[in-house]
C-alpha cells in the first residue's frame, strides 16, 4: 500500500497521550515547503483546538511517549 501526502504537502502522525489524558501530542511538518521539510512538535487538547509548536530549530522532532527524541 502506497501512503501519499496531501496536495499541499504536509503531514501530520506519531499521535502521543499526555499523562493525564487531556492533550495529545503530534508530530507535524505543516510549517515546511515542498522544497524543504522539517519536523515539529506540537500539543493539542483532545476537545480539540489550535495546536501549539513546542520544538523549535531544524532537529526533525517526533514525539515519543510524551517526550522527545530526535
Amino acid at each position: 500500500m502506497e501512503t501519499s501526502l496531501p496536495t499541499n504537502g504536509t503531514a501530520d502522525g506519531n499521535p502521543v497521550w499526555s499523562p493525564g489524558g487531556d492533550q495529545l501530542a503530534f508530530s507535524s511538518n505543516r510549517e515546511s515547503d515542498l522544497q524543504h521539510s522539517t519536523w515539529h512538535i506540537y500539543t493539542v487538547a483532545v476537545t480539540g483546538g489550535t495546536p501549539t509548536k513546542i520544538s523549535s530549530g531544524d532537529q526533525g522532532w517526533a514525539p515519543s511517549a510524551w517526550g522527545m527524541v530526535r
